[in-house]
């Protein structure tokens, strides 16, 4: 395996190991912003498994996928009934859009 730097999709540049089918291995980080998602950095409880399309340094694709985690501030979407940036919600009651927990009563 060999190192290589890689952009993740908002823009990061974090440090990947290129395995031997082309995907690209960046660990703990997140896939989207490049936050580290190990335990003890305070974003791993809420973190989940993530792949994400990512290129290298020059802006080449890396192909076939970029593999490693996503934190809770990328997972997060916008309540339709409220407004509020969560990680837990559920289809909303007309079936159309999100709402948060707190809006369902799911809290």
């Amino acid at each position: 395996m060999s190192s290589i730097m890689v952009r993740v999709q908002e823009g990061a540049v974090i440090s990947a190991q290129l395995l031997p089918d082309g995907t690209a291995d960046i660990g703990d980080s997140c896939t989207h912003c490049g936050c580290d998602t190990s335990p003890g950095s305070g974003a791993w409880v809420n973190r989940v498994p993530s792949g994400a399309y990512a290129c290298d340094v020059e802006g080449n694709p890396i192909e076939p996928e970029t593999f490693g985690y996503m934190c809770a501030a990328c997972q997060a979407i916008e309540c339709d009934q409220c407004g509020e940036l969560t990680i837990e919600y559920s289809s909303a009651p007309d079936g159309y859009g999100f709402w948060c927990d707190n809006c369902t009563g799911a809290a």
